[in-house]
């Protein structure tokens, strides 16, 4: 039951929600991105709501659609940087060479750092944490459980075909 207990936490923080941690729309140039795009980053960036999931499979505009939301971070007077945190170093370099975020760590680190103090988030700081579907049950309550008592809105980036199915 313990992975229960540890579920029912995180449905309880999905709740979570900061109007601080809302850009304007009006810092939000989607100019470069298709319709269903705009609509999503829109949606996510002027949204209350700490924890907003972005689900797309692979080729459909995620990175892109990223990089207008790290833009729209920067001109905002409210916000000033994107973190990028995911489970391997691999896909947090990734993320940050694609411009999605402004640094990036992985989520083991980023965890070690928070319980150190020597990481500070609040409702200036936008997570993005990409491969959201490879995390596990207890990083993710002890990440949102983080983001949310910090009032910073965490962005789940992920791919429902991201896994293959095991046989």
């Amino acid at each position: 039951a313990p992975i229960i207990a540890e579920e029912a936490a995180i449905v309880a923080l999905m709740g979570a929600s900061n109007p601080a941690a809302a850009l304007p729309a009006t810092v939000i140039d989607t100019e470069d991105l298709s319709a269903e795009q705009a609509r999503a980053i829109t949606a996510i960036a002027t949204s209350p709501w700490l924890v907003q999931p972005l689900s797309a499979p692979a080729g459909a505009g995620k990175t892109t659609s990223l990089r207008v939301l790290r833009e729209a971070v920067a001109r905002s007077a409210g916000h000033d940087r994107v973190l990028v945190l995911a489970p391997t170093g691999r896909a947090v370099d990734v993320a940050v060479q694609e411009a999605a975020g402004d640094t990036g760590r992985t989520i083991d680190s980023a965890l070690i750092r928070l319980r150190r103090g020597s990481l500070q988030l609040d409702a200036r700081t936008l997570i993005v944490v990409d491969e959201a579907g490879m995390v596990g049950t207890p990083q993710w309550r002890a990440l949102l459980a983080a983001t949310a008592a910090a009032g910073a809105k965490t962005v789940l980036v992920g791919d429902a075909h991201q896994l293959a199915p095991v046989r």
